[in-house]
């Protein structure tokens, strides 16, 4: 808490300025929330200023402050019996703030969605209520989540605009930050496979899309140009060899656009974020507990799924160390093996003869996102460090060369069709 500023008031701060500073003058509240005009809009989440007359300081809220203000709200509506003492942070996600909620002998996940990435959480939890319903009747083998109800009976806990929910807490797990070894790839990515697998029988269109073109590599590409006008602290001159992965590779938007055009592959639901944080393991065993983050389920490609386990099972390092971005090609191969033994009957020919022309291109539109997000200013995925997107995009980029130098080999190697790369 800063002293001197009243944390009853927040709200979506939009600021106007023809500069890149975020300093303007208070000018009136409007339904967004307090403008500050200078010239050029900008908005940030949410934030709190101090009320007294003389005293103009405004700043961004955290989440801590988000969360003590809507604390009493949500307990009510959860009719939780616990305090805020009882509240701590879980897990390092990019995008939503999530904690872990004790009650007794319970745990709960309180997650916070962030709806500047989903604009609509009503949706997210719509799709999210579907796909657990769906794995309850299905032959699913791992645990599922699910939801604690309001005192309405709603999914949802809304307050202020902000949206939460409470799952329940899977005791006696953790989440790898990366494979220790190949048995640990191939289990996480079975689980995948079993996930998408149990999907598979889901109607599709019972599942909206919550990002549109989210895995549209053209459009992350054309998002990245933008980027490259806005150029925030002149970032894009410290770049030249990431400009020239970009350039390098670009073409890769074109695979699937002529796939799909020659009818050779079609979207199915996915999970879309099977990075392997995403699973859950036993703390004793090791044993794969369930598949989480399911925000993102939506219409997608087998292909992405398998590609994103590559780019965040194989490296020898976090997905922020360029240095340690060494492929274990154990690891690749694992993965692979994992993955057809839970989904291989659903995948076709074409598709299993090409998957791993599917991780280049997830591995290059990820790096375009994190290098896009750093030219845009870090306004999207969560930093803890300087520069940590551009280290993100520069590990992605290591991984995507090494990948494409040693394509027809691996392909070979694995068992599958050798087909030119892009």
């Amino acid at each position: 808490m800063v002293k001197g500023f009243d944390y009853r008031y927040y709200c979506p701060l939009k600021f106007d300025t023809d500069n890149d500073s975020n300093h303007g003058k208070l000018t009136h509240i409007t339904s967004q929330g307090y403008t500050f005009k200078c010239g050029r809009s900008w908005l940030c989440t949410s934030a709190v200023f101090d009320n007294k007359p003389n005293n103009k300081k405004i700043r961004k809220m955290t989440m801590s402050d988000i969360l003590s203000d809507d604390w009493e709200s949500l307990k009510t509506s959860f009719q939780l019996e616990t305090s805020l003492a009882d509240v701590e942070p879980l897990g390092q996600g990019h995008i939503n703030d999530t904690f872990l909620v004790s009650e007794g002998d319970s745990s709960w996940v309180l997650q916070h969605i962030n709806s500047q990435v989903f604009p609509n959480p009503q949706l997210v939890q719509q799709n999210f209520d579907k796909v657990s319903e769906h794995l309850s009747v299905s032959d699913y083998p791992l645990e599922r989540l699910s939801i604690r109800k309001t005192r309405n009976g709603h999914s949802l806990a809304l307050n202020h605009g902000r949206s939460w929910r409470l799952m329940k807490y899977i005791q006696g797990c953790k989440t790898l930050e990366i494979a220790r070894h190949a048995q640990d790839a191939f289990n996480c990515a079975r689980a995948v496979g079993l996930f998408d697998r149990a999907l598979s029988t889901l109607p599709a269109s019972s599942i909206r899309p919550v990002i549109e073109g989210f895995h549209d590599l053209q459009l992350r590409l054309n998002q990245f140009n933008l980027s490259l006008l806005k150029n925030h602290e002149n970032r894009v001159a410290r770049c030249a060899q990431e400009l020239e992965v970009v350039k390098q590779f670009s073409n890769l938007a074109n695979w699937i656009p002529k796939a799909k055009a020659n009818q050779l592959i079609q979207e199915k639901i996915t999970h879309n974020d099977t990075k392997i944080s995403n699973i859950l393991v036993s703390e004793h065993t090791g044993i794969v507990k369930a598949v989480i983050d399911w925000d993102t389920i939506m219409p997608g490609y087998y292909l992405f799924d398998y590609g994103d386990m590559i780019r965040s099972f194989a490296p020898v390092g976090g997905e922020d160390m360029p240095e340690y971005c060494e492929l274990r090609w154990d690891v690749v191969q694992a993965v692979t093996e994992g993955y057809l033994s839970g989904n291989g009957d659903n995948l076709s020919r074409f598709e299993k003869e090409n998957l791993l022309i599917g991780a280049q291109i997830m591995i290059f539109m990820v790096g375009v996102r994190f290098l896009t997000d750093y030219f845009n200013g870090d306004i999207y995925f969560k930093t803890r460090q300087e520069d940590q997107n551009l280290l993100r995009a520069q590990t992605q980029f290591a991984l995507l060369t090494q990948l494409h130098r040693e394509h027809d080999n691996w392909q070979k190697v694995l068992g599958l069709k050798s087909v030119k790369s892009a």
